[in-house]
């Protein structure tokens, strides 16, 4: 394709996705957040095009077919899987020819035209995560789905090398749901690039059996997050930490035994944000609120059964009040045996 055309199909991609975004009220910010791009990416892509390696991810998010997208031509409704253009890099090749998960990434990306780089956009990862695959330093990866995605190919065959067959291969048909494996990991596993270790806090009782008790961090207690999600948060790993939560105060939303993630770098209040303290030693989660002179309102998401908690600054010292950080995130892991929620 020759410079010209190309930039011709490169400007009138980007057209075609600044009008769908006008058309159905999406604004850039939030769909560069969905792309795990910044703004100034989807700015670009307006002048210059979507890039290649972009054009399905896309698609998928606006539910329009990727041909069409890319260059105009075809059903602007999305495609069936059966109705999608072959792509190349869907070429299972047998075992024997590419013994290794290198191999095969190797050779799907060649198939794809991609380069590391475009890959590593196009996967939501570090080039140097694609960078150590394509080189066998790395065996494994948890982004080995949305790498498989990328290349258009089947996760299976990237991760053993097995062929599926064609014809009884199952299609994805109308449903945008995709549930995928959970990939296992303990301390022994390596950090991938765009991944981060979050310490973990909870409130333990001190020596000497006093009664009291004070929130400390657990030694050799990590939590993982992308750094994507970091980025979607507003935080810097470096002043992100988890803690756990014991109480029926902020249920349904926080359940007890709740794991949340607190921002350090976040202390000011906003009215209605949720914010962990530290009271006298006793860890609290809370929506706070600013009061007159300096004070504070503590108030729980089960207000039936706690009621609104005012401190003035005074108070405040006097009871050692704190405010640890804001609540950027939590998790439940609900056993099997637990209580009805309703």
């Amino acid at each position: 394709m020759s410079t010209l055309v190309n930039s011709v199909f490169m400007n009138i991609s980007g057209k075609r996705l600044r009008d769908l975004l006008d058309e159905r009220g999406i604004a850039y910010r939030d769909f560069a957040t969905a792309m795990g791009v910044e703004p100034q990416h989807v700015n670009n892509w307006f002048n210059r095009g979507i890039p290649k390696a972009r054009i399905f991810k896309v698609a998928d998010f606006l539910q329009v077919n990727a041909r069409w997208l890319a260059d105009g031509e075809g059903d602007p409704s999305a495609a069936t899987a059966s109705e999608q253009p072959e792509v190349a890099g869907t070429e299972w090749l047998p075992f024997p020819e590419l013994p290794t998960l290198a191999d095969r990434i190797n050779h799907a990306m060649q198939q794809c035209g991609l380069t590391q780089q475009q890959l590593a956009e196009a996967a939501s990862t570090s080039q140097t995560t694609i960078q150590k695959l394509c080189s066998g330093k790395s065996k494994e990866t948890k982004k080995l789905n949305a790498i498989a995605k990328a290349l258009r190919t089947s996760t299976n065959w990237l991760a053993t090398g097995e062929s599926p067959s064609r014809e009884t291969a199952p299609r994805e048909v109308g449903s945008k749901i995709h549930l995928e494996p959970l990939h296992p990991w303990d301390d022994g596993t390596p950090l991938d690039d765009d991944e981060v270790e979050i310490p973990l806090y909870k409130e333990v009782e001190l020596a000497a059996g006093s009664g009291r008790t004070a929130v400390r961090e657990v030694a050799g207690r990590k939590l993982r997050f992308s750094r994507k999600t970091m980025r979607t948060a507003g935080v810097h790993p470096s002043q992100a930490v988890c803690a756990t939560v014991s109480g029926n105060s902020m249920e349904p939303l926080i359940m007890n035994g709740a794991t949340i993630g607190l921002d350090r770098g976040t202390t000011h209040v906003v009215d209605g944000e949720i914010y962990a303290l530290e009271h006298d030693g006793m860890l609290r989660v809370k929506f706070l609120y600013r009061l007159p002179g300096g004070g504070i309102r503590l108030r729980s998401f089960n207000r039936e059964e706690h009621q609104d908690e005012d401190y003035s600054l005074q108070q405040q010292q006097d009871q050692n009040i704190r405010i640890l950080g804001r609540v950027f995130w939590w998790s439940t892991v609900r056993p099997l045996k637990s209580a009805p929620l309703i």
